[in-house]
């Protein structure tokens, strides 16, 4: 199940929640497949609308990950004539290659992620 949650800090001072952005969280099997692969960065801690504190791992954090650690590029790229999103997966000096196409930018990063923790021995 995939959670969609806003992003939130505190700003100081203040003691005043404020939204800064909206990102998504990676699937279950996704993290589960990343920590198998040695992620072990800090998860990034949130609060939801009930101001209920958890922690997770973003796409954009793994994404991150994945280009600085292993030199891996994702890139879902906006198809106009189509109104849909496809998924390059490049290894940079290396091979780079083309999936399938999705209907949201994150359906295509989350797959994007998975193909390129499998690509990582």
């Amino acid at each position: 199940m995939k959670l969609r949650l806003k992003k939130n800090i505190l700003k100081l001072g203040l003691n005043k929640i404020i939204n800064i952005m909206e990102d998504q969280l990676i699937s279950k099997e996704t993290t589960e497949l990343a920590l198998q692969k040695g992620y072990n960065l800090e998860p990034t801690r949130y609060l939801d609308k009930y101001y209920n504190d958890f922690e997770g791992i973003t796409q954009s954090l793994l994404q991150r990950w994945l280009r600085e650690k292993h030199k891996i590029l994702i890139e879902p790229t906006y198809n106009t004539h189509y109104n849909t999103f496809d998924l390059v997966v490049t290894v940079i000096g290396g091979l780079s290659y083309h999936t399938k196409t999705f209907k949201t930018y994150e359906e295509c990063l989350e797959l994007g992620l998975q193909e390129a923790l499998k690509l990582i021995k």
